[in-house]
């Protein structure tokens, strides 16, 4: 199985690109939204998808700032061993 890393939080892509990922058969994980930066457009909730990902990979993914902060070369490292793609919707820039 493919498994998406998806750095989004916007309301209306989580409706429709995340929907349409997971409706192609894609495991697709999205980080929830920890940015202290207020996003009018953010979904703050946790994503309820399950994951085959192992558990300490999750707890690992679940707490890192995937907004507006540097990825550390822990988080770097499960990316590249446990993802074959990601897909940012949202950029720092």
């Amino acid at each position: 199985m493919t498994r998406i890393l998806w750095v989004g939080c916007h309301k209306l892509l989580v409706k429709t690109e995340l929907v349409a990922l997971r409706d192609l058969g894609l495991e697709v994980y999205r980080p929830t939204y920890l940015s202290e930066i207020y996003d009018q457009s953010a979904i703050l909730e946790a994503d309820s998808n399950p994951s085959s990902l192992p558990l300490e990979i999750i707890q690992i993914l679940d707490s890192t700032n995937f907004f507006y902060e540097p990825i550390s070369e822990e988080v770097s490292e499960v990316i590249n061993e446990y993802f074959d793609a990601c897909i940012v919707t949202i950029s720092p820039n």
